[in-house]
């Protein structure tokens, strides 16, 4: 199976070409990104919407917070695996430390 059959492994790889970031690219366009049109400027404009469209508001903050702290993103079975084999924490923390308890307090 190529990679032009089965376009998903290449996707990352492709996306600044298909934006025109890249100006030279070896890639070889696939269906998805033949079915968008023949204007490269439209067809650019649509493929840079379509994680836009895709992934809620919602889930693309925590997607950044768990990609922020390199931690494992997925469920939670897939977390504790992950910590079992790692002997490490896999979830998201807040982002400063605990507040030290103070005389006052």
């Amino acid at each position: 199976m190529t990679a032009i059959s089965f376009p998903d492994p290449v996707i990352a790889r492709s996306f600044p070409a298909h934006l025109g970031q890249r100006g030279h690219s070896a890639l070889m366009p696939y269906t998805c990104w033949l079915a968008l049109g023949n204007d490269p400027i439209k067809g650019s404009n649509t493929y840079c919407a379509l994680p836009n469209e895709a992934l809620p508001d919602e889930l693309l903050a925590s997607i950044r917070i768990y990609l922020q702290q390199q931690r494992a993103l997925g469920h939670d079975a897939f977390r504790a695996m992950v910590e079992a084999k790692t002997h490490r924490f896999a979830g998201v923390r807040p982002a400063h430390r605990p507040r030290k308890p103070s005389a006052i307090d």
